[in-house]
């Protein structure tokens, strides 16, 4: 194998693993920001976007809520339909960080960049192994 060829392959395979990473990332702080927001708060849906798929019907709310007075937006997707427009929401939001939401109701987004991140690093992982060869 040329040193061109070996480098081209080790930049795609790069950006496979640094793609991946991010989405990881994402995935994880997602998951650490949740566990902070306890505090629960009624929120009202402002906006809801439905992608009917063959399968399933997916929901992106947008959701308006105040803490301590002051109006924050946040939004969320899921495949559960858990109102429409000016509906109230019970959500949940870090008193620290009242910027932050979560919703009991399924999170997509979550998923999406777990297995994402995952698919990315198997690909440069199958990238790397099957240019090089395999030889257990």
């Amino acid at each position: 194998m040329g040193i061109e060829k070996l480098i081209v392959l080790l930049l795609v395979s790069g950006i496979f693993f640094i793609g991946g990473g991010w989405q990881l990332v994402r995935y994880f702080l997602r998951k650490q920001r949740e566990k902070h927001c306890t505090v629960p708060v009624t929120g009202e849906i402002i906006a809801v976007k439905i992608k009917k798929l063959r399968r399933a019907t997916h929901y992106r709310y947008t959701v308006r809520y105040y803490w301590e007075g002051e109006a924050h937006t946040a939004d969320f997707r899921t495949m559960n339909d858990v109102g429409g427009m000016g509906d109230e929401l019970e959500v949940y939001t870090d008193p620290a960080h009242p910027q932050y939401m979560f919703s009991n109701v399924e999170d997509l987004q979550g998923y999406a960049d777990l297995l994402l991140g995952i698919a990315l690093i198997v690909i440069g992982v199958f990238c790397l192994v099957a240019e090089l060869g395999w030889n257990p």
